[in-house]
């Protein structure tokens, strides 16, 4: 190969000069720039905030968390990561959560302070193991020593093994389990049996464990909604209330049914019971199918005042009423502090449940104006002038209200006033003002630019 043919060499280049570095994207990163500072490890976080951050993990992943390093361990060691504990029964398949809950109890039992059961509706296949769960729970719980200071406990929907006959046995030993748990504990201040609707004898064994307990002398608290049958009334016999009037010494708050309150009761409760000294607010839940034969007449609720001055109650209408029967219950000595409103949606006579609630809200506005300090509504049916002028009345003749609160389809123009009445009062009045779900999907489908 001739001499000639060969491409010329490159002139050779300035050693002593580097050679400068263009700019250059390649997969989203510029390779002449600066790479991030690096982020700072997690051991070295403060404690607060890395205790923060273990708060948003559940049982399972805090003990991982706990056996990363020692200083891990030293904050996810904080009482307050473990004295609120939520169980969720949701469609068992397995006792792996129970059996990993029941460590946490023998761990962390002496941290225990609030302790909250949430029992859903599971499978029929799969109820055995729901139900075995929460017997092992609630017994593991009852037999450990350092599990023995819970403060509040909360739980619902104890009826769900009612509906099938062969978990008969199963509601019985769940029954026994829970009274074993209220016996076991020596400080409970709050306990909330919810929808359990329990039969009168079953009822009764739980009041009974809780009578016989030593948590009897630091009960605060008690919220007995929907705890018994829909059909059964405490009213009937003297059980119920020989059981509520010689229970409880301390008892500050009671929720319960408007169907188990009769003028027998209110008598015996708040001025021959053990708590009437103590008793400061009443709380009573009246729905549809569980009215009170006997509403308690003006007279009584007078005496009652005059026994306990410091009583307040709160009422909590959770279905559509006809003003002649909310004449009846709200009698104008109820000293009512309170009122939460639930008006369902209602396809028929759709004009008789807006007038309805008008009529309501102005004969809750006539009488205790003067009294009322919170008002919530979340109703369902459309509005309509007269329903949004009497919701407007209310806010401006209730001087005393601390917080008010409505899920309402209402006008731009009433929220506007709403807001004017309420905002500017001296003490400031929480006030919400909350769209329906329709609404809220009628906003995310509207075009950006509308």
């Amino acid at each position: 190969m001739a001499t000639a043919d060969l491409p010329a060499l490159p002139p050779p280049q300035n050693l002593a000069e580097p050679p400068t570095l263009q700019p250059m994207s390649w997969v989203g990163v510029d390779v002449g720039v600066e790479p991030p500072p690096p982020r700072p490890p997690w051991d070295s976080l403060p404690a607060e905030l890395l205790a923060r951050v273990f708060s948003y993990l559940d049982v399972q992943d805090k003990q991982s968390a706990e056996e990363t390093c020692v200083w891990w361990q030293t904050v996810a060691d904080d009482p307050a990561l473990w004295c609120t504990q939520t169980f969720c029964f949701n469609d068992c398949s397995s006792l792996d959560p129970v059996i990993t809950w029941c460590r946490l109890i023998e761990r962390k039992g002496h941290y225990l302070r609030d302790v909250t059961l949430k029992i859903e509706q599971p499978f029929p296949a799969r109820a055995w193991y729901m139900s075995d769960g929460v017997q092992r729970l609630l017994a593991h719980i009852s037999l450990h020593p350092d599990a023995q200071h819970v403060r509040s406990f909360k739980v619902s929907k104890l009826n769900i093994f009612t509906r099938w006959r062969l978990f008969t046995l199963s509601r019985k030993s769940i029954l026994a389990a829970l009274c074993n748990f209220f016996r076991s504990q020596k400080s409970l201040k709050v306990v909330t049996l919810t929808s359990c609707r329990l039969s009168a004898d079953d009822g009764a064994r739980v009041l009974q464990a809780l009578k016989y307990s030593l948590s009897r002398y630091s009960i605060e608290q008690l919220d007995l909604r929907e705890f018994f049958q829909v059909n059964y009334r405490a009213t009937k016999g003297p059980r119920f209330c020989h059981l509520m009037t010689s229970s409880f010494l301390r008892l500050r708050e009671l929720g319960v049914g408007a169907q188990h309150v009769d003028d027998n009761f209110l008598k015996r409760f708040t001025q021959d019971s053990t708590c009437s000294k103590t008793l400061r607010h009443l709380r009573l839940y009246l729905e549809l199918f569980r009215l009170p034969a006997r509403p308690v007449s003006n007279a009584t609720w007078r005496e009652t005042r005059t026994a306990c001055p410091l009583l307040t109650v709160c009422v909590q209408l959770d279905s559509c009423f006809p003003l002649s029967y909310v004449r009846q219950f709200l009698v104008p000595e109820l000293p009512l502090d309170k009122l939460y409103v639930l008006w369902p949606r209602s396809y028929r006579r759709h004009r008789d449940k807006q007038r309805h609630l008008s009529e309501t809200l102005d004969h809750v506005t006539r009488l205790y104006h003067p009294t009322l300090t919170c008002f919530r509504l979340r109703s369902l049916v459309k509005s309509s002038p007269e329903l949004e002028a009497s919701v407007l009345t209310l806010a401006r003749a209730c001087r005393r209200l601390a917080e008010f609160k409505i899920t309402l389809k209402v006008s731009p123009t009433t929220a506007q006033r709403l807001k004017e009445e309420l905002c500017t009062r001296r003490p400031p009045v929480s006030v919400g003002l909350f769209p329906t779900s329709s609404q809220l999907a009628r906003q995310r489908n509207r075009p950006a630019g509308s």
